[in-house]
């Protein structure tokens, strides 16, 4: 199980590593010929604007990946300054089962979501109209995969963050 968690990880880090570069190159690159054109050819083109929306909320998403894996993502640590290595242990567990169950009980919320606004076919308002499901399609995976990392450091199973073992981040 730990080797199968550990390939599934990597695969994972590959991946999502490379999606954040290509949003953020597609955000930067799209809002440079949107200032371009705003400021020498006075032309705005809303469709441009959205795209550079959704590359951006995709990176934050993918982010959260990459975060999670160096264990660079926010925490609450004073408490941690004032236990034991072993208390921490235990505190840092149960955090980790509930980044699980939160972030388990979010992928099955927003694959839902995703289906029902597949189904009913909504689209963007602007002159795009791009269908909402691609934007938010990045959400269940995302929250799946926190939600397998947080369970396997939570019980033991792997220790899927370069950073999890370490008391550098608390």
């Amino acid at each position: 199980m730990r080797h199968l968690l550990a390939r599934f990880d990597s695969a994972v880090s590959r991946v999502d590593s490379f999606l954040v570069g290509a949003c953020l190159l597609a955000a930067v690159s799209l809002n440079v010929v949107l200032v371009v054109g705003r400021f020498a050819f006075n032309y705005s083109a809303n469709a441009m604007e959205e795209l550079s929306v959704y590359a951006v909320i995709w990176m934050v998403f993918l982010g959260t990946l990459v975060s999670d894996r160096q264990g660079s993502h926010i925490n609450i640590d004073i408490l941690y300054h004032f236990v034991g290595p072993r208390t921490k242990l235990r505190l840092r567990r149960v955090a980790n089962f509930l980044q699980g169950a939160v972030c388990l009980a979010l992928a099955y919320l927003t694959l839902k979501t995703v289906i029902f606004t597949f189904q009913i076919g909504e689209v963007s308002l602007s002159t795009l109209r791009a269908p909402v499901w691609l934007l938010m399609a990045v959400m269940p995976p995302t929250f799946l995969v926190l939600a397998v990392r947080g369970f396997a450091r939570a019980f033991g199973v792997a220790d899927l963050s370069a950073r999890a073992g370490s008391d550098a981040h608390l």
